[in-house]
């Protein structure tokens, strides 16, 4: 099989043959995954529900978060769905009492509003996508219409992805 100068049946190096297999399973194994993705093709889309907590906002701000209203992420103005429902409850303030304690308290003027958003997205293994954003428990969520806009956290995210 080998001859006298080392190739294999006349044709090719050994050594030659090993870092060419060598190199094409290194590009196999980089490959791979994505092809496999591109022929599954993207998630199929359902209805994503995110709650966000908006703290300390007024009653105006509270009162033009309405159901049915539909919202836009306020940093690249990518639509996310509509406000499905909201629950304002007094915020809890910090005050600070003249023999110098700190107590909690509820606010006169702020309220903590649980907005729940629902909209088209995707669920992967990968995380969760709401319209064209991503979203993670306790991250920063922006979102507007053209009344109001605020920013909140994610407080609850459902469907959760498998395996969570």
């Amino acid at each position: 099989m080998l001859d006298e100068r080392g190739r294999l049946f006349g044709l090719v190096n050994v050594i030659d043959l090993v870092v060419i297999l060598l190199v094409l399973a290194a590009a196999g194994i980089f490959l791979a995954p994505r092809l496999l993705r591109a022929v599954a093709g993207p998630p199929a889309l359902q209805e994503i529900r995110v709650t966000v907590l908006v703290p300390a906002v007024r009653a105006p701000t509270v009162a033009a978060i309405r159901p049915g209203t539909r919202v836009v992420n306020t940093t690249n103005n990518s639509a996310l769905g509509r406000v499905f429902a909201t629950d304002a409850v007094p915020a809890v303030v910090l005050e600070k009492k003249a023999n110098g304690m700190t107590t909690e308290t509820t606010s006169p003027v702020y309220e903590d509003d649980y907005v729940t958003l629902v909209g088209p997205g995707t669920v992967t293994a990968d995380g969760v996508v709401l319209g064209s954003t991503p979203v993670r428990l306790g991250a920063p969520f922006p979102f507007s219409d053209n009344i109001f806009g605020v920013q909140g956290t994610v407080w609850k995210v459902s469907p959760m992805p498998a395996g969570r």
